[in-house]
């Protein structure tokens, strides 16, 4: 069962951030004594390097002594107390803050924080994939006691809807990159440093294209150190992301010194607060539109070198480790966070309103079921039917790759709601004529009266899988519909419908 959620209001500021801010030179808060809980190997996942009085603790990392002292501990997997865990420590380690890196695995999930009495800090990771990664998220920090919590900026505004303590966004505390010296003379090659398994769809994609095109394509999967220098000595670095996060490679290439070719990701993401396409970095839509950069950067060398040269440069200014430490220790610790970084500044934050944890987490599962298909499929459309709850449409506008429809005409209230929340550009209208002509991914409607009526009024139109936004309809006439067109309902937490075999 998932928890009530907090409905206080929100202290949102207004106040929009620069567009190209500089850290700013006041003294660092500290360097406190930190234990951080990661939720992986640190072989896989580098220790946020947030200070240098850092106890490294999770699942996957042994305990190791020196002395009588610890430089290292192991936790249980999964929910544990963690104030009898840090119990175990000396009394000359025991922490001044305790930052536990939390996400969907559910390998790190720590309770009994009432009884720590330091600093608490979550820091939340991965919610662009798994199975209900915002919605348990959510669920797990509105029962602990966080002082602060950070996570991505395209997700935030789940988190302040939510009224939960402090939400603070920088892309930065999870990177642990290496500067290099710039280098002019590059290898004519493109790098790929990453993994090409089940969970990149469309790296698989465009590596099989590329691949198919003779490019000369170099994919390799190594520690991070060797992907910085594989970077550094690459004319082209290829970022294709998992589903159009902010992922790593947005550091290191251009700490390296590479050069960007990434797919386009949201402004909602918070690129665009730090990088300029053109002058940072090079973006691509589609594959088409892929080679027709690689062919031109290919061709002119020259013009890669200027560009990596410009994006490290950028990236010293504004995402370098001490800048990174200062603005995250000010947030952390003082509740100020540095104006580029804001969350306000991203507009769904800005105008974010506390709201009811049933309908947030209705939201946020229609959101995670189109996010899955997102990160499979190369395009998606959805199609939003005349009479259906519209709320969703401005959680969906940060998947890039979405066709987003309303049938027959926005209400002037939904168009001033997607105009305040930069969502305007990225929604279109058709008529039920119009929209009867095309197939659909999704279809979002509101309407259900009986399984033979909802079959009917679904007859003109051909989709893969619908989603019905009253949440008032018993679930077993959903269920009995799903029988009497032959779909399934993948997940009984949500009216949720989809066609044999085509399941997210």
């Amino acid at each position: 069962m998932q928890p009530d959620f907090k409905t206080a209001d929100l202290e949102c500021s207004l106040a929009q951030g620069p567009e190209n801010g500089k850290a700013t030179n006041e003294a660092d808060p500290g360097d406190p004594l930190t234990v951080v809980v990661v939720p992986g190997p640190l072989s896989y996942l580098a220790m946020p390097a947030l200070s240098a009085r850092s106890l490294p603790c999770g699942p996957f990392v042994e305990t190791k002594q020196d002395n009588g002292r610890y430089l290292s501990m192991k936790t249980p997997e999964g929910e544990f107390d963690l104030a009898a865990f840090l119990e175990k420590l000396p009394a000359d380690q025991q922490p001044e803050v305790v930052i536990v890196w939390v996400d969907a695995t559910g390998k790190v999930m720590p309770v009994n924080l009432d009884a720590v009495h330091c600093r608490r800090i979550a820091l939340i990771g991965d919610m662009h994939h798994m199975r209900r990664p915002i919605r348990r998220m959510l669920g797990y920090v509105a029962q602990q006691p966080y002082d602060a919590i950070f996570v991505d900026l395209s997700k935030a505004h789940y988190f302040l809807e939510a009224g939960l303590a402090p939400i603070f966004w920088d892309p930065g505390w999870m990177a642990t990159p290496h500067i290099l010296p710039f280098r002019s003379e590059r290898r004519r090659e493109i790098m790929l440093v990453g993994q090409v398994g089940s969970l990149h769809p469309r790296r698989q994609r465009v590596v099989a294209h590329l691949t198919g095109r003779n490019y000369p394509l170099r994919v390799v999967h190594c520690a991070q150190e060797t992907g910085f220098a594989l970077h550094n000595q690459s004319l082209i670095s290829l970022n294709v992301t998992l589903n159009a996060d902010l992922n790593l490679r947005f550091h290191e290439i251009p700490a390296a010194g590479g050069f960007m070719v990434t797919d386009r990701i949201s402004s909602k993401t918070g690129l665009s607060f730090f990088y300029q396409e053109g002058l940072h970095y090079v973006g691509f839509s589609s594959l088409d539109e892929l080679d027709e950069v690689l062919d031109h950067y290919l061709a002119h060398p020259e013009e890669a070198i200027t560009i990596a040269r410009a994006a490290q440069q950028r990236y010293c200014e504004v995402l370098s480790p001490p800048l990174v430490r200062q603005r995250f220790w000010r947030a952390a610790l003082q509740g100020r966070p540095d104006p580029i970084v804001d969350v306000a500044r991203e507009p769904r934050c800005r105008h974010a309103q506390p709201a009811a944890g049933e309908t947030l987490l209705f939201r946020a599962g229609i959101y995670e079921f189109v996010q899955e298909c997102h990160r499979r499929q190369e395009t998606v459309s959805v199609l939003f039917r005349a009479g259906a709850w519209t709320d969703p449409l401005t959680d969906l506008v940060d998947l890039p790759r979405l066709r987003l429809v309303v049938e027959e005409t926005i209400s002037p209230a939904l168009a001033a709601r997607l105009r305040t929340r930069g969502a305007d550009q990225r929604v279109e209208t058709m008529t039920a004529a119009q929209a009867e002509q095309s197939h659909w991914d999704i279809m979002v409607s509101a309407n259900f009266t009986s399984p033979t009526a909802a079959a009917a009024a679904f007859a003109p139109y051909r989709f893969d899988n619908v989603i019905w936004t009253r949440r008032d309809d018993p679930e077993s006439a959903i269920f009995e519909f799903t029988i009497f067109v032959g779909f399934d309902l993948p997940d009984p937490s949500l009216p949720i419908i989809c066609r044999i075999g085509q399941a997210a």
